[in-house]
């Protein structure tokens, strides 16, 4: 601030030799601190958690000296607000030091801070502590692909959101000609059009979700020469390795290459693959074939417990659910009882 102040207000870091009044050097710091970065001097230095905590007691007693910090309330307004500094110069520390790690994962779960470890270069289902949130631990999709592979994942959401809004009314109406049950099955999800309408919006969103996201990868995205990991410049230069920041820190996987962000290539935006499925509209009594386990035993429908006959319905974010193509409009009802289905699980269909 450039005024005279009696030295019994001032603070002289010893590390790089800044000094200031205690009032400008406290808003610098809060003001590194509320963007997200560690409180630093004018000259770019941050201040370890030491210093901070050195620099933040000096300010507390200065404060708490001064007439209009008499007032208790005022004195404790003060003190929450040195406390949050010091938590948020914990919590960037945490994150520069978490960024070191190999094999970090991120929870995808809304708002949720915590930080896991991979344990192996192959996925893995991974269930927070914090949030509770079950996903997988290389793509982090949620909840957890158990039955197929995470390049699958997009493929199949996209099946069965065609299953939802087209091919599941055409094959119940197909095969009403010549089952009584699934004639039965058709005039219920018939008397319940709204209620599937409103699933039909829930499954087109997973889709729409995930093209959003490769529309962001495609903006910000490349892929490195060596590898074809896919990569994010956050900021800086074009100058860059594949695994981690070209300044050092940032540790993560890939093969260590170096290249220019320019010259890499883009990341293109993939696009999931809507299928109809290819069920015989002709003679609609080759849909009735019996399914068995590997052993030769009946595969039965989890739900009716009959064997299952024509398309079977698996589930992929169950360890083993498999359900018949009569039961699957009601899977996901009264989901408080022991039988019944999470509404955002994906089946894979099969005929």
């Amino acid at each position: 601030c450039l005024e005279d102040k009696h030295r019994s207000v001032c603070w002289r870091r010893e590390a790089c030799g800044c000094w200031g009044c205690l009032e400008d050097l406290y808003m610098q710091y809060k003001t590194c601190l509320d963007s997200g970065k560690l409180a630093s001097c004018v000259c770019n230095k941050p201040l370890s958690e030491e210093e901070l905590s050195c620099f933040l007691e000096l300010y507390m007693a200065y404060k708490t000296t001064c007439s209009a910090h008499k007032d208790p309330r005022k004195s404790m307004d003060l003190f929450k607000d040195i406390q949050t500094m010091t938590k948020k110069q914990e919590k960037v520390y945490l994150a520069m030091g978490l960024n070191t790690i190999s094999k970090r994962v991120q929870c995808p779960g809304v708002d949720c801070p915590v930080v896991v470890v991979r344990e192996a270069n192959f996925s893995q289902v991974i269930v927070c502590h914090g949030c509770k949130t079950e996903y997988c631990s290389l793509c982090r999709s949620q909840p957890y692909h158990h039955t197929i592979d995470c390049h699958q994942v997009p493929d199949v959401r996209a099946q069965y959101t065609q299953w939802v809004t087209q091919d599941r009314e055409a094959y119940l109406g197909v095969m009403a000609l010549i089952s009584s049950e699934y004639k039965k099955k058709l005039e219920e999800f018939n008397k319940q059009k709204l209620r599937h309408d409103k699933e039909k919006d829930r499954i087109t969103s997973l889709i729409k979700q995930f093209e959003k996201d490769e529309k962001w990868k495609a903006r910000h995205c490349r892929h490195c020469p060596k590898c074809s990991r896919i990569v994010e410049k956050i900021d800086g230069c074009d100058a860059m390795i594949c695994g981690k920041n070209y300044h050092g820190g940032g540790k993560q996987n890939g093969c260590g290459a170096k290249f220019n962000w320019s010259s890499a290539s883009r990341y293109r935006a993939g696009k999931a693959k809507q299928k109809r499925l290819n069920f015989d509209k002709i003679r609609p009594e080759k849909e009735l074939d019996k399914w068995v386990e590997l052993d030769g035993e009946p595969m039965k429908c989890e739900l009716c417990k009959d064997q299952i006959m024509g398309i079977r319905l698996q589930c992929v974010n169950c360890p083993y659910f498999n359900i018949c193509a009569t039961c699957e409009p009601g899977a996901m009802e009264h989901q408080e009882k022991p039988e019944s289905h999470r509404e955002n699980h994906v089946f894979q269909i099969f005929t």
